[in-house]
């Protein structure tokens, strides 16, 4: 399993400014280096993704594009360059994987990134953001892995998710959870059983 991304980069050529300052703060936030352009001229080559929009960019590019209107969150968009700073032009199959408990932790992973991590507390929530990652993945194998632990909690997760995802193709795997830490990913303890 790769990293989470670290050291990446990306650029972005977009005339809304309140957007182009939510992507760049989520970017930032998520460790990757943001360089903002008004030109693809001024994008420096070791760049691999630039964020724009379907009006805003004039002339081709080599670049791996990120064309804003095709996502429905500012988060799915930053899940989107990380796949391409990792050379996932098409991503074949998704994992959600959880560790269930009172405050859930949860890893996103295309063909074997880890693109986000987060806890939850509140199951909504946690399926609104699962629902957000298998549509920005439509035509990816869905897999979702939820520890083995946690009795009460991973049932009411295991009936959430089958309440909807039931008209959906979606493997749903158990682990057990003795022994499948991550410990050279520094994140928090519930994202890392996770």
């Amino acid at each position: 399993m790769q990293e989470l991304t670290r050291g990446r980069n990306m650029a972005i050529l977009l005339r809304d400014r309140r957007l182009a300052d939510k992507i760049i703060k989520e970017a930032r936030n998520r460790g990757i280096k943001t360089i903002q352009v008004l030109d693809t001229r001024a994008i420096p080559l070791n760049t691999k993704v630039l964020v724009t929009s379907h009006s805003d960019l004039k002339e081709p590019t080599h670049l791996d594009l990120v064309f804003v209107e095709d996502f429905t969150s500012v988060r799915s968009i930053i899940d989107r360059v990380i796949e391409f700073n990792a050379g996932k032009r098409t991503v074949k199959e998704i994992t959600i994987s959880i560790d269930p408990g009172k405050r859930m932790g949860v890893a996103f992973i295309s063909d074997g990134v880890i693109v986000r991590t987060a806890n939850y507390i509140d199951y909504d929530e946690l399926i609104n953001d699962i629902q957000e990652f298998v549509n920005t993945h439509s035509t990816s194998q869905i897999n979702i892995v939820i520890g083995a632990g946690a009795g009460e909690y991973r049932e009411k997760l295991i009936e959430k998710i089958n309440q909807h995802f039931k008209d959906k193709s979606v493997s749903i795997h158990f682990i057990p959870e003795h022994g499948c830490s991550l410990h050279e990913i520094t994140i928090r303890i519930d994202e890392e059983a996770a």
